[in-house]
């Protein structure tokens, strides 16, 4: 009993040290991400619609290994399938820092190409990895201290996503539009990484990884599907996913290029975003104990959208309008992601948890790739056949958040079940971190979600 006692005690400390050391390639590897963002269409100059593409490759395979998961798991193991996918991914991204010094910066059909095949199999890699983790974790980290632990591990994860993000904000200002700087940052997470995986050797559990991801998925799926209000939100989230990744992936583009942004200045946006974020974690998630997630999403995502609106007036002499935007933006954002959170889990039925996460996941993930790629196309389209400006992207902006709040409407025909039984389902909601790590707060970027008491 003392051995085991003394294993778990490990088990969950390199847990919590694993998760520091991933979360700067955990921020570097999110779709749209700004260092990204920067380093393809400013230092590289790829053309929007093959940026969109690019930053769309995630959502998609997010989607995919729903699809693909049932058959590899008959052949790994939890524990293989995370750590194998999770050396396949970091060895790509390893190669794709190492290459950055020999790509030359005009844009051409080779360069395109190789920037596409490269994310759509890290893409694929790395959520394969999630999925592995999402299992593996589980046989590792007790049930009854589940929340608490998730907790105190994200606690010291921001405490590393604030310190990358000020390391960045240094390294982008002292050297704006040299490539040392993206090449520092991606080798100090690349390296950290590495660390991380082989420490996650260390992990020992009863079953050592061996038991297998078993979904029963026909079943599964089937009786989720009988659940009218969950369908209803997978609607609204599937909705609301769609728009939010519409000009998302453009906005640092926008910045960059029509508001004469520097990659410090918008390193700074994000800061205040995900500082701002972490307030509004802990406020939330009480408002949330008192009235519930459907009156918390609502008030959230109006207040989100209302601050955005700012989107469609912002010019280069009023930026500094910008910072109190994504302030005030990032401390309403989290009240979408984590209302969204907990109505799901409130919504699916514990007999088939696992496939109505997995439904959700598919058709958000579904709707954020088709409205990455249109996106992307139709801006281009009229930047370059009407001559337009800043004009188009504010109408971009001024119908993506219309369209959002048109969404909110969805929502009456929902009706919240009062649940207490159930836990989080660590790393199943990658969708949902995503679309709000686009808008621009990183707080969510590498956390693990548990529920709120009322839940």
């Amino acid at each position: 009993m003392l051995k085991n006692n003394s294993q778990q005690r490990k088990n969950l400390f390199i847990g919590i040290g694993e998760g520091m050391l991933a979360t700067p390639w955990s921020l570097l590897t999110q779709p749209g991400n700004f260092v990204i963002a920067a380093l393809l269409t400013q230092y590289f100059t790829l053309n929007k619609s093959t940026y969109t593409i690019v930053v769309s490759l995630p959502f998609l395979c997010n989607a995919f290994q729903v699809v693909i998961i049932p058959f590899i798991s008959r052949f790994l193991t939890t524990k293989e399938l995370t750590l194998s996918f999770s050396w396949l991914n970091i060895g790509l991204w390893t190669l794709f820092t190492a290459s950055l010094v020999l790509i030359p910066r005009e844009s051409c059909l080779e360069v395109n190409i190789f920037f596409m095949v490269f994310f759509a199999f890290t893409s694929i890699s790395g959520s394969l990895m999630g999925v592995g983790w999402t299992s593996w974790v589980r046989e590792w980290v007790p049930t009854k201290i589940r929340g608490a632990y998730f907790g105190k591990r994200n606690i010291w994860m921001t405490g590393v996503n604030l310190s990358f993000l000020f390391l960045a904000k240094l390294l982008f200002d002292s050297a704006p539009k040299e490539l040392w700087p993206f090449l520092a940052l991606l080798i100090t997470a690349v390296i950290l990484r590495y660390i991380g995986i082989t420490w996650q050797y260390g992990i020992r559990s009863k079953s050592e990884g061996s038991d297998r991801i078993e979904h029963n998925w026909i079943s599964q799926i089937g009786q989720a599907l009988k659940e009218r209000n969950l369908l209803y939100f997978i609607f609204f989230s599937s909705w609301v996913s769609f728009w939010l990744t519409f000009m998302g992936p453009l906005v640092p583009i926008f910045c960059f290029e029509k508001l004469k942004m520097t990659s410090g200045q918008f390193t700074l946006l994000v800061l205040i975003s995900t500082i701002t974020g972490i307030f509004g974690n802990n406020f939330w998630g009480k408002i949330t104990d008192k009235i519930g997630t459907i009156p918390v999403i609502t008030v959230g995502t109006f207040m989100w959208m209302a601050m955005s609106s700012f989107w469609c007036f912002v010019t280069p002499d009023t930026v500094w309008g910008l910072y109190i935007q994504w302030g005030i933006g990032g401390f309403f954002a989290v009240a979408y992601i984590a209302g969204t959170f907990n109505l799901v889990l409130n919504l699916v039925p514990l007999h088939c948890k696992v496939a109505g996460v997995s439904l959700h996941l598919a058709f958000t993930s579904l709707a954020a790739f088709t409205a990455t790629i249109l996106g992307g196309y139709l801006i281009e389209y009229f930047l370059e056949t009407m001559h337009g400006g800043i004009e188009v992207y504010r109408i971009g902006f001024a119908i993506q958040i219309v369209s959002i709040l048109f969404g909110l409407l969805l929502l009456k025909n929902i009706k919240e079940p009062s649940r207490s039984e159930g836990t989080s389902i660590p790393g199943a909601f990658r969708t949902l971190r995503q679309l709000v790590a686009l808008q621009g707060s990183s707080y969510f970027v590498n956390l693990t979600l548990h529920r709120s008491k009322r839940s």
